[in-house]
């Protein structure tokens, strides 16, 4: 069959009337820019194409819902995001309910208003994208959004001690007393020259060194080698920003509300 037969086969099986089904396949194929290639087999199409003629099929039906389990995953990076930005207008544009599934944190936070993270069956956290990157639960759905630096220790007194006794840092009153884990995202640190004391109030300054540099393009990924851990830090590659290399000494620093301090197992 062709796309467009293809678009219309669900439909005649439904009995809806001819007029209905052209209107419908063509509004479908214009809603996911292949009209031009309604007369073309699948084996003429390239790999995006044939999953907007997927999303299509399923458009066409006028669902109240929509269920997709990880529908871009064969599709290669680039192709992908421009995928996701193009079904997030079509959701947008036709206010549809659509429940994705998928295992890929940066799709979950580009398509979502609403994320639900789970872990064996269970739920951790339910909430808008922002909200689980930047105030994670739990130490899964911290670490299930890229990049995170985990550090172990207790409270006691509303004060986070690290295990390390690198730092200690303010939490919120009534924080569970005993064992804890913290999280940094690597973007909150700031890094310095040994030396340079950072012009922040209310921070955390470790002092370690540049044990490896990975350039992104975008940013810069340095891993610092602290006395007690090792230290991930995201930097953005703009003409000014310094840059470090292996075997520079630092100050890392941020300040005391980027430390989110995680629930110990916590699901819902």
């Amino acid at each position: 069959m062709t796309i467009k037969e293809n678009l219309a086969f669900p439909l005649e099986t439904r009995g809806i009337a001819r007029k209905e089904i052209a209107l419908r396949t063509q509004e479908a194929l214009r809603m996911v820019k292949l009209e031009q290639f309604q007369e073309r087999f699948p084996g003429q199409l390239s790999g995006g194409q044939q999953q907007r003629v997927a999303l299509a099929r399923a458009l066409v039906a006028d669902p109240p819902l929509l269920l997709m389990d990880e529908p871009l995953g064969a599709l290669d990076k680039n192709l992908r995001e421009e995928m996701q930005i193009e079904i997030k207008h079509i959701q947008e544009r036709l206010r549809l309910t659509v429940l994705y599934v998928t295992h890929d944190q940066e799709e979950a936070l580009t398509m979502s208003d609403r994320i639900v993270v789970m872990n064996e069956g269970k739920i951790q956290q339910v909430g808008a994208p922002v909200e689980l990157y930047e105030r994670p639960r739990t130490r899964f759905v911290a670490e299930f959004f890229g990049d995170v630096n985990i550090f172990l220790g207790s409270v006691e007194a509303s004060e986070f001690r690290a295990d390390d006794e690198s730092f200690t840092i303010p939490v919120c009153t009534g924080a569970p007393e005993g064992s804890a884990c913290g999280a940094v995202r690597p973007e909150k640190i700031e890094m310095h020259k040994w030396g340079e004391r950072p012009a922040m109030n209310d921070s955390v300054e470790i002092g370690g060194e540049v044990v490896d540099v990975i350039y992104l393009g975008q940013m810069s990924r340095y891993t610092v080698r602290t006395a007690g851990q090792d230290v991930v830090i995201k930097c953005m590659a703009a003409p000014r920003t310094r840059h470090f290399l292996v075997g520079d000494a630092v100050l890392l620093s941020w300040q005391a509300d980027s430390f989110v301090l995680l629930e110990q197992g916590a699901t819902t």
